[in-house]
């Protein structure tokens, strides 16, 4: 599966540079706390507009999530070619997006670049026709 990828180097290489531009310098230096995860999402119609909200509960993440109808491989994607949203989550920050796209199924790829050992974050998929959402971290 193109999706399933190391969270390595090469993914922070292709992803950090926009993530950096939308957010800031990273708060910490040193090693990344790096996961990229994939959320299936579909709908028993057309999910039209999906709006995405976004909760940090616990420590602090900058993030970049894209929507897409297929497969990506995410060292080889251009984030700034296609819809995608960027930005820094503290404890009991909210954040909010909202895509479109026709068709009954999507994938949102979620990469969160953590800065404590533990972070916490809920999302929650807001859209017509919603009926099932599943998530799984990348390797």
């Amino acid at each position: 599966m193109l999706a399933e990828l190391q969270c390595s180097g090469k993914l922070y290489r292709k992803a950090g540079p926009l993530i950096r531009e939308r957010c800031g310098p990273p708060l910490a230096t040193g090693s990344l706390n790096m996961d990229a995860w994939l959320v299936n999402a579909r709908c028993g119609g057309d999910c039209r507009r999906s709006n995405i909200t976004l909760q940090l509960t616990n420590g602090k993440a900058d993030m970049l999530i894209v929507a897409t109808r297929s497969e990506l491989d995410l060292t080889e994607y251009c984030f700034t070619c296609n819809s995608y949203w960027a930005g820094r989550l503290l404890p009991g920050d909210l954040a909010n997006w909202s895509t479109a796209g026709p068709g009954i199924t999507f994938r949102l790829y979620v990469i969160i670049v953590g800065y404590d050992d533990y972070v916490s974050i809920s999302l929650n998929i807001d859209s017509d026709n919603l009926v099932d959402a599943s998530a799984h971290k990348l390797k």
